[in-house]
């Protein structure tokens, strides 16, 4: 079985507002050096989101979100529909990326993705060592429940050729779901993004800990960790000069 990639969020407070050890995105050396302690601690590849402008308010579900500006959205929104369908546009970026020898990540909440994954693939894009992401228990309407059933159903109907990441966003579920993604071959994200507890109810100090307990049950599984020059060899990659 080929080395484990493990992915590291670090930067969102999104999803864990009253997480208080995730530095706030303004402070950009903070947030630099989760990813560098992530990074030594075993984790190949950084998600990155950068400076948004959050809510004030906590949301029912303890979360926060972005602020919209409406008139920008609705504006943004009709330049696109006016202009291509959704599908096509998904073959915009698949054309745009090989252009500029980008590798795309999938992003896949349900299994409804793999059928635009398809379509774009019979459009000549993303056929070999597609990477795709898949995302268990992330709330909102593409939810997947938390379940282990849930994971090796994605994976059962997963297109051929995909090399595949998992998500969970769920404390009590994440470990459980990532060691058996680890049996089943495929890569992990971890990070203050996805799910900042190291046992429940406690917050990891820093997200360099939740990738310290990947690695370890990686390891006890019997699985190597990729460096990011592996990691780089696995998805098909070349470093940037």
């Amino acid at each position: 079985m080929e080395k484990l990639i493990i992915t590291v969020a670090c930067d969102s407070r999104t999803s864990y507002p009253h997480n208080h050890l995730c530095p706030p995105q303004e402070d950009i050396p903070g947030v630099a050096q989760q990813y560098i302690d992530a990074v030594n601690a075993g984790a190949a590849i950084a998600h990155i989101h950068g400076r948004r402008t959050l809510e004030e308010t906590i949301q029912a579900d303890g979360r926060q979100v972005s602020r919209i500006h409406h008139a920008d959205w609705k504006r943004l929104q009709d330049a696109i529909m006016n202009k291509v369908d959704p599908v096509e546009e998904l073959m915009a970026y698949a054309k745009a990326a090989e252009e500029h020898k980008v590798k795309l990540e999938c992003e896949c909440f349900t299994t409804g993705a793999f059928w635009h994954l398809e379509f774009v693939r019979k459009q000549g894009y993303l056929r070999e060592n597609t990477y795709t992401t898949l995302f268990i228990g992330w709330p909102g309407g593409t939810w997947t429940p938390p379940t282990e059933r849930a994971l090796q159903f994605m994976v059962d109907n997963l297109p051929q050729n995909c090399i595949w990441n998992v998500s969970v966003m769920n404390p009590q579920k994440q470990w459980p779901i990532l060691a058996l993604a680890v049996a089943l071959g495929g890569h992990v994200r971890v990070g203050y993004e996805d799910n900042p507890y190291i046992a429940p109810g406690e917050f990891a100090k820093n997200n360099a800990v939740l990738v310290e307990r990947m690695v370890s049950i990686a390891r006890g599984l019997g699985r190597e960790i990729a460096t990011p020059d592996e990691a780089r060899k696995i998805l098909g990659l070349t470093r940037a000069q």
